[in-house]
């Protein structure tokens, strides 16, 4: 057998390899609660959050079970996350005493985690430079939006 054949046979993935998938689903769900105490040290929570979201991206467009095509998994794994923020800022909604921005507070993290999750994949299905790329304008998109959700500003309010 030939090098090049046999280096295609050895980079082969193995048939009866599992898939990350379900892993990183729950991961996606529980990454708000296990980031909380992380950003209360390190108050930059825009960076913290596009870091472990970016691992997320990366890990689901290196798994070889999911196909270039199924961008539905970091669409999902942008909602976990957003559903998974959001009813840890419940608390938050229920000492005010007023729910009246828990649906806009969803529907607007929602489309900020899932967007941001999408562009840091995209990236990392092309290669380095765009993984970085996406990376900080994933970042960037989410400062700007706490800035913008911030009392000063006034998103929610």
């Amino acid at each position: 057998m030939s090098k090049v054949g046999l280096a295609r046979n050895l980079s082969k993935e193995p048939i009866n390899k599992v898939s990350s998938l379900p892993l990183l689903l729950v991961l996606s769900l529980a990454l708000p609660l296990l980031l909380w105490p992380i950003e209360q040290f390190f108050p930059y929570p825009h960076l913290v959050e596009e870091m472990a979201k970016s691992l997320i991206a990366i890990f689901l467009a290196n798994d070889r079970q999911i196909t270039a095509k199924s961008i539905i998994w970091p669409i999902i794994c942008g909602f976990l996350f957003a559903l998974s923020e959001t009813m840890f800022y419940l608390l938050n909604f229920i000492k005010l005493g007023h729910f009246s921005d828990l649906f806009k507070r969803i529907l607007l993290t929602g489309c900020l985690h899932i967007g941001t999750l999408l562009l840091v994949y995209l990236g990392a299905k092309k290669n380095y430079f765009f993984l970085l790329l996406s990376f900080f304008t994933a970042v960037f998109i989410h400062y700007t939006f706490n800035l913008l959700a911030s009392n000063s500003v006034g998103l929610f309010s």
